[in-house]
């Protein structure tokens, strides 16, 4: 997947995970502005922005 954060202007969301694995931070899942769960995971590196790692994780979509 080669989409980044200037893909998306924003990046809003609440009720996420968190996991720092390898000097890499990776945001899991959580809610929109809307309050609809997203399942897509996030990842940024030391000195490089944010990429998405994958729009669709093969888990549901959850708040937590």
């Amino acid at each position: 997947v080669n989409s980044t954060i200037a893909d998306l202007g924003r990046f809003d969301r609440i009720i996420f995970q968190s996991i720092v694995l390898n000097d890499g931070l990776f945001i899991v899942g959580g809610l929109d502005v809307n309050g609809d769960p997203l399942n897509d995971v996030w990842s940024i590196q030391p000195g490089q922005g944010w990429k998405l790692c994958t729009a669709a994780a093969p888990w549901a979509a959850s708040p937590t």
